[in-house]
């Protein structure tokens, strides 16, 4: 996973409107890297997934081989968790593509 560097928190010290504006904005910092951070990590979980050999596929996914089928479902609920879609065509050639994007 990619690291995001994070520039150091303004100094909360002075006066009083200064100091309060500055704690607002090193708390609205740390919420964005928090933020970003989460989607970094769920899009690199996405992609594993994607990226993931299909070699299972030619087995049964079903509950008595050990799968619930509940993959595809996954990633579209942490698509839209984070803005975005995950759509899924046939290929012309066969098989399927999944497409997810976020905005």
């Amino acid at each position: 996973m990619p690291v995001i560097a994070k520039s150091p928190p303004l100094d909360e010290n002075g006066p009083t409107e200064l100091a309060r504006a500055a704690r607002a904005f090193n708390a609205l910092s740390d919420r964005i890297a928090h933020f970003v951070a989460e989607r970094v990590q769920i899009l690199a979980a996405i992609s594993h997934d994607l990226q993931t050999p299909i070699t299972r596929m030619k087995e049964s996914r079903n509950r008595e081989t050990g799968g619930t089928g509940l993959g595809l479902a996954s990633a579209h609920q942490l698509a839209v968790a984070v803005g975005g879609s995950l759509k899924l065509r046939n290929r012309e050639s066969g098989g399927l593509v999944a497409e997810i994007r976020i905005p």
